[in-house]
Formats: structure tokens, sequence, C-alpha cells
């Protein structure tokens, strides 16, 4: 695994899942040669982040930056703020803004956004960083994270006048299946909406994910300094021995987090109506084409889109599978996309 994947798996499962989803053009299709292109395409914005980041403290981002930043977005996403994103990044999507039934004039106003976003980022990055910096010798890590909070809520409020009720209740829809349902690392109250809760059931969501909540923020506590070790060791750029002990300990909280999250997901579940429970394997079986594929730990048998085929199935290049039995234990021809 090269180390932009395995750092992007980090952010996936801990940080960073609905920016990578829904933000800065990273939605694709399934189709094979674009998602060739687009890999190649994230790859190169991967490593020109790191460079500016580079440039921008003079060297590695302080011990803490990627904390901070990653419970922002973490707890924003917890109030909708993934719903923002999605709506974002529709902006440059046309199969996302299809989806969510946006017209020309949506389309331009969520570009303005976006670009108002962009703009104010470019502005505010230096008096950020010097505020990271400050970290280590007094400046309140909480108090950078509230007002990061604080700008992200505004880009909603902004995002908000702009769609109508039914293409925010799409969004939140698009977001719970880019999730991955009721078994994500970050599902919340309001993802679990696009299942139609009632205030109830919402309620005692939250009590179940209240009593999860210690071992979700270690699980988070743990991925962000897996990320703020990788970014240490120099990113993309660090040594093949820092990529693979890197790679181990993320495999190995990968298989935590997954853990927790099914548990949650049962949990969450035994809330639901029957109707609700099917809504949610409909939901997951009818994923758009352009959300990126579930981390392999989260792929169930229920979704065709879904569907992978077992290790003595047919693949391509076998030929017809009742002749030449012998080559029954030829190696199976990779999918592309597929993570080792």
């Amino acid at each position: 695994m090269e180390p932009t994947i395995m750092l992007r798996r980090f952010a996936i499962i801990v940080i960073a899942v609905f920016p990578l989803l829904f933000g800065g053009g990273v939605l694709f299709s399934q189709d094979a040669d674009r998602e060739m292109e687009q890999r190649a395409r994230r790859q190169r914005r991967e490593r020109e982040a790191f460079d500016r980041q580079q440039a921008l403290f003079n060297g590695p981002a302080p011990p803490g930056t990627a904390s901070v930043v990653g419970r922002s977005v973490v707890y924003s996403v917890n109030r909708g703020f993934g719903n923002t994103m999605a709506m974002l990044g529709a902006a440059d999507n046309k199969e996302m803004s299809a989806e969510l039934g946006f017209s020309d004039e949506q389309e331009k106003s969520m570009r303005a956004v976006r670009d108002e976003l962009r703009w104010q980022m470019l502005m505010k990055a230096p008096q950020y960083a010097e505020r990271f910096k400050k970290m280590a010798s007094g400046e309140d890590p909480k108090a950078i994270q509230a007002d990061i909070e604080k700008e992200l809520q505004a880009i909603t409020d902004k995002v908000e006048k702009i769609a109508t009720p039914e293409q925010k209740k799409k969004a939140q829809t698009v977001v719970f299946q880019g999730m991955g349902g009721l078994s994500s690392p970050l599902i919340n109250v309001d993802a679990m909406s696009a299942l139609d809760l009632t205030e109830e059931q919402k309620k005692k969501a939250q009590e179940k994910l209240d009593a999860m909540e210690k071992e979700r923020l270690e699980h988070l506590a743990e991925g962000l300094k897996l990320f703020e070790m990788a970014v240490q060791l120099g990113g993309p750029n660090m040594s093949e021995k820092d990529r693979k002990k890197l790679e181990e300990e993320a495999r190995a909280l990968e298989g935590r987090v997954f853990a927790s999250s099914q548990k949650i997901g049962d949990q969450l579940r035994s809330l639901l109506t029957s109707e609700q429970l099917e809504k949610e394997k409909i939901l997951l079986a009818n994923r758009p084409k352009f959300l990126p594929r579930l981390p392999r730990s989260m792929r169930g048998g229920d979704s065709a889109a879904e569907y992978h085929p077992g290790t003595d199935s047919w693949r391509p290049g076998q030929g017809n599978p009742d002749e030449n039995k012998e080559k029954s234990n030829r190696r199976p021809f990779p999918k592309v996309g597929d993570e080792p």
C-alpha cells in the first residue's frame, strides 16, 4: 500500500470521512477508467496539500494540529456539516447535482459559496498557523477548535439558504449512504434521520451513542495520533520502514474501529421498526455510483452494487468455468480499486 493510500485510510476511518467523500472533488464513479484517473488526481492533490502545509508551517504542522482540525470536523458532522459538504460537492459534480435536484442557478450559488470558502481559508490560513504554533506555549486548543466549528457552521448557514427542504433531506440521505449506514464509525443522529426517525427514536439513539462516546473518542484519538505521526515522519515522503510500521498500526486500529462500529450499529437497529430496517437495506443496496466504495470491513452481502465474488467465483480471463478444471487455482484477476 503506497503512503498516500495509507494516509487516506487514517483519514477515512477516523477524522475526515465527509471531507474526503464530498470535498475537493473526490466524488467519483465506480467506472474503472474514471476511478484510476481520479485516483491519480487525488494522489497529486494529496502531495500538493502536503507541500502547502510544509510551506505554511515552514516544516511539519505542529503536534496537535491534525487533532484539533479532526475533532472540529467530526463534531461539526454530528451537527449536520456532512450534509453541507455533500451539497457543496455537488457544485462540481453533475451526477451529485442531479441526485439532489439542483437547478443551474443553485449550482452557481453553491460554487460561489465554495469559492468564498476557499478564499477565506487562504486568507485565514496564516492566522490559524500562528495559533497552532503557539499551542505549545499556551494557546488553548479548545478555543481554536471552537472557532473552526463556528466557521464551519457559518458555511452551513449559507448553504442552507440555497437548498430547499427536500434537497437538504436528499443530501442527508446521500450522506447516510456515503457513510455506509448504521455501522459507520461516524454514524450520528443527524445522518440516521435519513431513516425517518421519530423524536423518541432520536432521543434513544443519542443515548446509545453517548454510552459509546468514550470508546469512540479513544479510537478518534488513536487515529489522530497516527495521522500526526504520519505527518511528522514526512507524509508521502516517509521512509519504507516508517510506512510499514504505521500501516500495521492503522490496520490494527481499523479492526477495532469497525468492531466497535458494528456493535453500536446493532444497538441502533434495535430501536428501529421493520420498515426502517428495510429502508436502510434499500438505501445501502442503491448507493449512488458517484460515491466512493466503502472500506472492505463495511461491505456487506445485501447490496448488488457492492457485490464481490468469492474466491471460487469465475473471474475475467479464466474462460468457461466448466472447462479445464485445473485452472481453478490460478490467481484471480484483481478488481480495479481493491485494496490489499
